[in-house]
């Protein structure tokens, strides 16, 4: 007996998984499989992007659309998120900020602190207080 291969696809007809009726049985290949052959199957362990479900047909793309699909999902993958190297940098940066902001705030305090002492001796001196 011949071995029998399976393509399963999901909706949108990108491979998800393979099957062997050698290795699985009749309940574990869905009912959506496609029987494709051996070569299919080895040429799309190869070539993953390659193949596609289309109509319930196993179908190669070409290099064209292999291309855009790639290019779709890097415009669409979510930033890389940063390093501990550059997380560690960006919130050295952020402390530094903190530090002169505070020091800043504080010399704002001190002067206004000169001034209402330079106005209550006025006021003493005046005798209005």
């Amino acid at each position: 007996m011949v071995n029998q291969y399976y393509a399963n696809a999901d909706i949108n007809g990108k491979i998800i998984g393979f099957y062997n009726d050698d290795v699985h049985t009749e309940e574990q290949i869905p009912e959506t499989a496609i029987e494709i052959t051996e070569e299919q199957w080895q040429d799309a362990l190869s070539n993953p992007r390659k193949y596609r479900v289309i109509s319930g047909v196993f179908t190669a793309r070409t290099q064209a659309e292999i291309d855009q699909e790639i290019e779709d999902e890097e415009a669409n993958a979510p930033p890389v998120p940063p390093t501990a190297e550059q997380e560690i940098a960006s919130l050295k940066a952020e402390n530094a900020a903190l530090v002169t902001e505070t020091v800043r705030l504080a010399a704002r305090d001190a002067q206004i602190q000169d001034d209402q002492m330079f106005i209550l001796e006025a006021l003493i001196a005046a005798e209005i207080i």
